[in-house]
């Protein structure tokens, strides 16, 4: 049993946050008549204090009609002192109503609050709007233990300030938001002298003076919601090249005491990086960095992810670790997932990490031996009169739901590699990394690239792989 119990560890620590397209794609739907193109930045992080204080150009695009106001969701405890329209060279100071919204987070029983702007006049269809916001506040809610087994989830918070760390998630509604949209980000962040921010995108520029570091990034890539974390980093950095010479930093963000890990995680990168671009194409993004957070959990972002100093500290440089993030930037941070119609990236993640990695480095009987501890792992925590389609799984709250979404979706793929052989599983899936834009469904997984290499049919795996609860042979 506790090799089983190891098993089902190493599968189930890493995650990406889902919770952030869950909460975006219900909260004020009839908001997308216009849709969030831009944001600029400028945040002042006060640890000490739980502080921040925000100013914010954000760039509108109408999509409706005609436009008179927007709602935006941002966090109920962030006071909005101003907001201004720039149009045409005129500055205009906005009027806005604030209040609350009947959105629960996942980690909080405080929602965000729903601010509607009246705009400076009518705007038409296709017309660009800047909006200029200030606001400050504090954001205070220290990670707590998780509900459930920590193996299946990391500690709990929607955000947090505090001199043990920063935390800054979509799921913190930190900075203006209308859900649907997928804008880029600039950002120049200033913390206390000794701490190191780090975001997605690329740094572009960093400065010190006053007891002060401020850092700017341009996150040029289109993304659902923006994460920041600082602390006390020591940061080392490498550049690595793929096999068309282009390059990517790989860096480390790791604690004083731990910072002498950084080399074996920087090769650790290259190697999955080396292997997997070689699989999927093109890494997506201009980096990608390694952070220690300051509590328990596996979380991986567009361009970095977050480890537990826990995790850090046990070497976690293996395929169902490391390796596991690292193919989170192809599926999850680049490629979207509607988790309201279905959570089919961890399994994905899961087979090509957890189990295809051991094949593709010919270990083969190594590669046997994880695909029967997968298997089992599902028989023994899964229950046939408990069972449910992998097409219904959202997120992993227990042993079970480990084992359905990320276990026997694995499972599900490698019966779908099975059923429509070698070439057309692996052109497919560099078929669905070379796109880009909405989340994707399950459903046009199955019938756009699979589908399409398979010369218009994939027999009958949709409907027995997905859909049903069948049990993977």
């Amino acid at each position: 049993m506790a090799t089983i119990l190891l098993s089902v560890f190493f599968l189930g620590v890493f995650q990406v946050p889902v919770a952030v397209a869950g909460a975006g794609l219900s909260l004020l739907a009839e908001d997308r008549a216009v849709e969030i193109l831009s944001h600029d930045l400028v945040v002042e992080l006060i640890p000490d204090r739980h502080e921040l204080r925000v100013t914010d150009q954000v760039t509108l695009r109408v999509v409706a009609p005609t436009l008179r106001q927007c709602s935006f969701s941002l966090n109920a405890a962030l006071h909005v002192g101003q907001i201004q329209q720039r149009s045409g060279g005129v500055v205009s100071l906005l009027s806005f109503t604030v209040q609350a919204s009947d959105l629960k987070l996942r980690t909080s029983n405080l929602g965000p609050s729903v601010i509607t702007v009246q705009l400076n006049g009518e705007a038409a269809p296709g017309q660009v709007v800047t909006l200029d916001w200030r606001y400050e506040g504090t954001i205070n809610e220290p990670p707590r233990e998780p509900r459930h087994l920590r193996f299946v989830t990391p500690g709990e918070t929607s955000g947090h300030i505090g001199n043990e760390g920063v935390y800054l998630s979509g799921e913190t509604h930190w900075y203006p938001e209308i859900p649907g949209s997928l804008p880029t980000f600039r950002l120049k962040a200033t913390t206390p002298e000794g701490w190191e921010v780090v975001t997605h995108g690329k740094q572009v520029g960093r400065t010190t003076g006053a007891q002060v570091v401020t850092t700017e990034w341009e996150v040029a890539a289109k993304t659902e919601a923006l994460t920041l974390v600082a602390n006390r980093f020591v940061v080392k950095r490498r550049i690595w090249q793929d096999q068309s010479g282009r390059s990517v930093e790989l860096a480390t963000y790791l604690f004083p005491e731990d910072a002498p890990l950084a080399d074996e995680y920087l090769e650790a990168s290259a190697r999955y990086l080396e292997a997997y671009t070689k699989l999927l194409g093109p890494y997506p993004f201009p980096k990608f960095a390694l952070v220690e957070n300051f509590f328990a959990g596996g979380i991986g972002m567009p361009s970095f992810t977050l480890l537990g100093s826990g995790v850090i500290k046990r070497h976690y440089v293996q395929p169902y670790a490391l390796g596991h993030e690292i193919v989170h930037s192809w599926f999850g941070n680049r490629l979207f997932n509607d988790v309201a119609q279905g959570n089919w990236v961890e399994g994905l993640t899961t087979y090509l990490a957890n189990y295809y990695y051991d094949e593709l480095s010919g270990k083969t009987e190594q590669a046997r031996e994880q695909r029967r501890m997968m298997l089992l792992g599902y028989a023994v925590y899964v229950r046939p009169d408990e069972d449910y389609p992998v097409g219904r799984f959202r997120q992993k709250v227990n042993q079970k739901d480990n084992a359905i979404g990320y276990q026997k979706a694995a499972m599900v793929f490698h019966m779908l590699r099975r059923e429509i052989g070698e070439e057309a599983f692996w052109r497919s899936l560099r078929k669905l990394v070379a796109e880009r834009g909405a989340p994707i469904r399950p459903g046009r997984i199955w019938s756009g690239s699979f589908r399409t290499w398979r010369g218009g049919a994939c027999g009958g795996f949709s409907p027995s792989g997905w859909s049903v609860p069948v049990r993977p042979a």
